[in-house]
């Protein structure tokens, strides 16, 4: 059964606090990810460390795993598994310096664009990118000024 007939007009999602199916109108798609205000302000809570406890952020029912997860899918669009496969490609290393990615320490850098996962940067490379605004000719041009000196 499609999602058009569950109901006509609508966009079937999962709430990403309960995981109850919710259906929304297609503009409000991006916008709408819980099935209530509650279980909206009750994910920030827990998402922005408003808990004692970082090692397992369990609260209201929610765990860590369940939460970055949902994370995941939400910023990114990609799942637990393409983002461990990513980190395995890179050897877990920096996809810019090399240098070993230590948990806390990286970042998804992802086009703000188009929202593609590029690959996964140090804090160091990842602020780098963000304060050139993502601009080749400014690393190009960062590049010949080391290169000439």
């Amino acid at each position: 059964m499609s999602n058009s007939e569950n109901v006509p007009g609508k966009v079937h999602k999962k709430c990403g606090y309960c995981e109850k199916d919710i259906y929304v109108y297609p503009i409000a798609v991006r916008d709408k990810n819980f099935c209530s205000k509650q279980h909206q302000v009750l994910f920030h809570h827990e998402a922005k460390g408003h808990i004692k406890n970082s090692n397992k952020m369990i609260n209201y029912g929610k765990d860590a795993a369940t939460l970055w997860k949902y994370h995941l899918r939400k910023t990114y669009n990609i799942s637990v598994e393409e983002y461990e496969e990513l980190l395995n490609i890179q050897r877990n290393e920096c996809a810019i310096c090399h240098c070993v990615l230590v948990k806390g320490n990286f970042s998804i850098d992802h086009n703000h664009n188009t929202g593609k996962v590029r690959g996964i940067l140090c804090k160091q490379c990842n602020s780098f990118l963000g304060r050139i605004k993502d601009k080749q000719y400014i690393a190009l041009g960062m590049y010949g000024y080391l290169t000439s000196r």
